[in-house]
């Protein structure tokens, strides 16, 4: 199998069904979604430079990756600007067109990492991602969704 296999066609692979699947019972406001490798934000539509996307969300999606990249100092724009070429299949693309929701795809790691980093570089890797995760998710709004909760008590203090 390539590291560039993209399936024999929409959600045919068992892990974007996945994606799919949780997102649309979920119904999120953002969605990351994270790639390797560039050191690089990318923004819908990243399929072609003429997809119709209205130049108020062109504006926040840039905004947002600009802030979420602060930190972390990549690249953010749509894939031919970021990553340096057109990508087809991008699942930040499906995200907002089909789900309304504001999308990026975050391309973790450097051309030396690749798609298959040391296990020395996962935990660094991971850490220039933490803003970014934690900014998108503070964009989105408030959410707490629990499934229990449960109380002990303890001796006396």
């Amino acid at each position: 199998c390539s590291e560039m296999w993209r399936g024999e066609g929409a959600f045919s692979e068992p892990e974007s069904r996945a994606i799919r699947d949780l997102v649309q019972t979920h119904a999120p406001e953002v969605v990351l979604h994270w790639h390797g490798w560039g050191n690089d934000v990318a923004l819908p539509f990243s399929y072609d430079w003429r997809a119709p996307i209205s130049a108020a969300d062109l504006e926040t999606h840039q905004e947002l990756g600009a802030e979420a990249s602060a930190r972390n100092h990549y690249g953010v724009g749509r894939a031919w600007e970021s990553v340096g070429y057109p990508v087809n299949g991008e699942a930040g693309d499906w995200s907002y067109a089909a789900q309304g929701a504001a999308s990026f795809t975050i391309e973790v790691g450097n051309s030396r990492d690749s798609f298959w980093p040391p296990p020395s570089r996962i935990d660094p890797i991971a850490a220039e991602s933490v803003w970014a995760a934690t900014y998108f998710a503070t964009a989105a709004g408030p959410q707490l969704q629990l499934g229990s909760v449960s109380l002990a008590t303890g001796g006396s203090a």
